[in-house]
């Protein structure tokens, strides 16, 4: 797995127009977060929503499904001991996650909910993937 920098600048010069928003309808292929601790975020990304952990690097988890090498990082490098967020405040507030059938069946089996927080208050939300 490489973790290779944006080119920001790069990126910049080549916009057309200024940004506004993301369009609609756009899918983040994953996502980074900042924990408080990687135990809980494994017990509630993979005990919990049933993630694979798929590699390990010092003070971060990559947790992913299908094979995929991740779908969800989670890391400590900024937020070691973090406690549970109190809004408002700066951070990601929610995360969709689209799933078949069986996926959100399996997480509700588990113990898990349509709505959930995460152990520092993220809104972890499911949602019906779309049949393509």
């Amino acid at each position: 797995m490489a973790s290779d920098p944006l080119d920001l600048p790069g990126l910049l010069q080549d916009a057309k127009a200024p940004w506004t928003a993301a369009p609609k309808g756009t899918v983040i292929g994953h996502v980074h977060l900042q924990v408080g601790a990687l135990a809980e975020a494994e017990a509630f990304y993979a005990g919990t929503l049933g993630l694979a952990i798929m590699a390990r690097y010092p003070g971060a988890s990559f947790l992913g499904a299908g094979g995929y090498h991740h779908h969800i990082a989670t890391n400590v490098w900024n937020s070691r001991n973090a406690a549970k967020r109190s809004y408002p405040s700066t951070g990601l507030a929610e995360l969709a996650l689209a799933l078949g059938t069986g996926e959100q069946a399996a997480i509700l089996a588990r113990g898990g909910a349509v709505r959930m927080v995460d152990p520092w208050q993220t809104q972890v939300t499911l949602v019906q993937k779309p049949v393509s």
